[in-house]
C-alpha cells in the first residue's frame, strides 16, 4: 500500500512538472505581446525624453573614459542602469535608442519574472498571465520602459528579485538567496529606496527560520550592507567633488518625516496613491474579492460585498470632480508626458483640447480606482489579520496550516499557502513601508510604479485555484478583458503619441542646428534639448526665459503660436488618442525683449 502510495505520488509530480514546463508557451506569447505593443509605438529616434538626458550624460562619460562619473545633476543613485545602459551602447557607440532598448529588455525580463512568481506562489496560469497583462498594459510601466528613466529599470530588478527570493526560500537554495541579494543590491543601485525592500526582504528571512540567531545576524547583515553601501556610495560622490551637496532621497524623505507633525501626514495623497494603484490592479482585485466573499458566506444577509460596493461608488461619485490623473508627471488628461515645451509646461498654453472620449477615459479610471481602493483596503487588512495569526501559530500548527488544500490544480507548481508568513511579511513591509516613504515629500505618479507589481504578487497568494477567473461569472470576465483591452489601447496610444510629439520635436530641432545651422544658445527647444546640450550648474535663470538653460530664445519651438513670434515651419504628426492634433511650430521672434 505505501509503495502504491509513493509511486502514486511520484506519477502526480511528473504530470506536474510537464504542466509547469508546458508554460514556456504563455511565457512567449507574454514576449510576443510585448514585442507587439513596442512595435505599435515606434521608441525609434535619437533623443532624450523627460529626464533621461540626465542619466545620458553619465552614459556618455563612462563610454569615454571607462569610469563612472556622477557628473550629471540626478537625484537617483544610477550606479547599476549607467553600466546596463553603456552595455547596450557598445556595438554602435552612444545613443538614446541603445538606451532605451536597454529599458525595453529589463522591462519584458520584469514581465516575465512575474509570471513566474505569481506561478512560484502556486497560481493558476489565468491568474499569472492576467497579473503579467497588468503589467505590460499599465501604462507608467509601458511608456516609462520607452525611456531611459529609472523607473523601469528599478521595478523590473525589484521583480525579478522577488522571484529568486522565493525559490530561494521556498526550495532552501543558498544559491538563489544570494542571487536575490545582488539583485536587491542591484536595486539600490539604481534608486535610494531600495534599502526598504532590503529590509523587507530580511524581515521574511527571519520570520522563514523562525527567529532563529543565525538568521537574524545574516538578515541585519544583509540589511546593514545596504546601508554601508549606500553611505559609501554617497560620500564618495561628496568626497569626490561629484556633487556638491547630498542627494540622497531617502534622508532627505526621512529629514522631512521627522520634522513633520503626525497629524500633518497628508491622507488626501495617501488616498490619491490607493486611487492610483486600484485602477490599474483592478481586474485582479475582482477575483480575490470574489475568492474573499467566497469564503466568508456567515456573513449572512448584510453580504460585505454589497456594502463594499456601495461605499465604492460613493467614493467615485466624491471623485469624479478630481478624476485621474491627479499627481501629475508622467500620466496627463492627453496620455503620457510631460510636455516639456516653454508654451505648454511653463504658460500652460496650446495644450491639446481634450474629446469626449477622453473625459470618459479618465472618469472610467478614476471609478476603477474608487473601486480599487476598497478592495486593496480589504487585501490589506486580510493580509495583516492572516500575518498576525500565523506568527501567532506554534511551528506545529503552522505546518499543519501550511499544507494546500487537495486536490490541487494540476497546472500549478508547488503552491504556498496563502498564509505563508515570510512571504507575506516582506510583502507588506515593501508595500505599506514604501506608500509610507512616498506620502511624505513630493511625489510624482511614476514613483508609485514598484507599487503595482508587489500589490499583485500579493494578491496572486491569496488565489491560488484553478477555478479563480470562474469565479467572478460573465459578466466580471466581460468587464476584465474590457478593461485588459482599454489599458491596452489608452497605454499603448498614449506611448505612441508621446513619442510621436517628440520625434517631430526633434524633427524641428536638428533642422535648425543641422541644415540651417542654428547655434543651440539661440533656441529654447524644451527642457530636453537645453538640458542635453547647455545643462550648466552654474546657470542662472533669466527674467522672462524658460528655467532650463536658455541664453537667448530667437528660435522657439512651441504647440501653437506665441504673442512676439512668427511661425516659419511646423511638423506635424499623428495621434492615436482621441484628442486634438497640434502640429508642432517653429518660431521666430520678431521683436526685442
Amino acid at each position: 500500500m505505501r509503495t502504491f502510495g509513493v509511486t502514486l505520488l511520484a506519477k502526480a509530480e511528473k504530470i506536474e512538472t510537464s504542466n509547469w514546463a508546458s508554460d514556456r508557451f504563455i511565457i512567449a506569447a507574454l514576449i510576443l505581446t510585448w514585442i507587439a505593443a513596442i512595435s505599435l509605438i515606434n521608441p525609434s529616434g535619437d533623443f532624450p525624453l523627460n529626464d533621461d538626458w540626465v542619466y545620458g550624460l553619465v552614459v556618455r562619460n563612462l563610454l569615454k573614459t571607462g569610469h563612472f562619473q556622477f557628473i550629471s545633476p540626478a537625484s537617483a543613485n544610477l550606479f547599476t542602469q549607467a553600466y546596463w545602459g553603456a552595455l547596450f551602447c557598445l556595438p554602435s557607440g552612444f545613443s538614446f535608442a541603445a538606451l532605451r532598448l536597454s529599458t525595453l529588455v529589463i522591462a519584458a525580463l520584469g514581465v516575465v519574472s512575474l509570471y513566474g512568481v505569481t506561478r512560484e506562489v502556486g497560481c493558476s496560469k489565468t491568474m499569472a498571465t492576467l497579473a503579467s497583462l497588468l503589467l505590460i498594459f499599465n501604462p507608467l510601466y509601458l511608456g516609462l520602459a520607452n525611456t531611459f528613466m529609472t523607473d523601469v529599470p528599478f521595478t523590473a530588478t525589484l521583480i525579478i528579485c522577488f522571484y529568486f527570493y522565493v525559490i530561494a526560500l521556498k526550495r532552501k537554495s543558498k544559491l538563489n538567496l544570494a542571487l536575490a541579494l545582488l539583485l536587491a543590491l542591484a536595486a539600490l543601485g539604481i534608486r535610494q529606496y531600495g534599502l526598504i525592500f532590503i529590509a523587507a526582504l530580511s524581515a521574511g528571512y527571519i520570520v522563514k527560520t523562525r527567529l532563529r540567531w543565525q538568521a537574524i545576524v545574516q538578515a541585519l547583515g544583509a540589511t546593514g550592507l545596504g546601508v554601508g553601501l549606500q553611505w559609501t556610495y554617497q560620500r564618495w560622490l561628496e568626497t569626490s567633488g561629484q556633487i556638491q551637496t547630498s542627494t540622497d532621497l531617502v534622508a532627505q524623505t526621512y529629514k522631512q518625516g521627522i520634522q513633520m507633525p503626525l497629524q500633518s501626514v497628508r491622507l488626501q495623497l495617501l488616498f490619491m496613491m490607493l486611487i492610483y494603484l486600484g485602477a490599474f490592479t483592478l481586474p485582479s482585485l475582482l477575483i480575490y474579492q470574489k475568492k474573499f466573499f467566497a469564503a466568508h458566506k456567515k456573513l449572512g444577509k448584510l453580504h460585505l460585498e454589497t456594502i463594499v460596493t456601495v461605499a465604492a461608488a460613493c467614493t467615485a461619485a466624491a471623485m469624479v470632480p478630481n478624476r485621474l490623473p491627479k499627481l501629475g508627471n508622467i500620466l496627463t488628461y492627453i496620455g503620457l508626458g510631460p510636455l516639456t515645451l516653454k508654451d505648454t509646461f511653463l504658460l500652460g498654453l496650446n495644450y491639446p483640447m481634450q474629446s469626449g472620449f477622453n473625459v470618459l477615459i479618465w472618469t472610467f479610471f478614476t471609478i476603477c480606482g474608487s473601486l480599487g481602493l476598497v478592495f486593496l483596503l480589504l487585501l490589506f487588512i486580510h493580509s495583516i489579520t492572516t500575518l498576525l495569526k500565523k506568527l501567532k501559530q506554534s511551528p506545529a500548527q503552522a505546518k499543519k496550516s501550511d499544507k494546500p488544500a487537495l486536490p490541487r490544480p494540476v497546472d500549478s507548481p508547488p503552491a504556498l499557502p496563502s498564509s505563508e508568513a515570510w512571504l507575506l511579511t516582506a510583502l507588506l513591509i515593501s508595500i505599506l513601508g514604501y506608500i509610507s516613504i512616498l506620502s511624505f515629500g513630493h511625489l510624482f505618479d511614476r514613483y508609485l510604479l514598484p507599487l503595482y507589481p508587489l500589490t499583485l504578487i500579493l494578491i496572486s497568494l491569496f488565489v491560488p485555484s484553478n477555478s479563480d477567473f470562474d469565479l467572478i461569472g460573465r459578466s466580471g470576465k466581460a468587464l476584465t478583458v474590457i478593461l485588459i483591452g482599454l489599458f491596452a489601447y489608452f497605454s499603448v496610444a498614449s506611448a505612441h503619441d508621446y513619442l510621436a510629439w517628440n520625434r517631430a520635436r526633434w524633427d524641428a530641432l536638428n533642422h535648425l542646428t543641422s541644415v540651417q545651422k542654428i547655434s543651440p544658445k539661440l533656441i529654447d527647444g524644451g527642457y530636453e534639448f537645453n538640458g542635453w546640450l547647455l545643462a550648466d550648474k552654474n546657470y542662472q535663470p533669466r527674467p522672462n526665459k524658460s528655467y532650463w538653460w536658455v541664453d537667448d530664445d530667437e528660435y522657439l519651438i512651441a504647440s501653437g503660436p506665441l504673442p512676439g513670434y512668427q511661425e516659419i515651419a511646423r511638423y506635424p504628426f499623428k495621434r492615436w488618442l482621441l484628442i486634438e492634433e497640434k502640429p508642432i511650430l517653429t518660431l521666430k521672434r520678431t521683436k526685442k525683449d
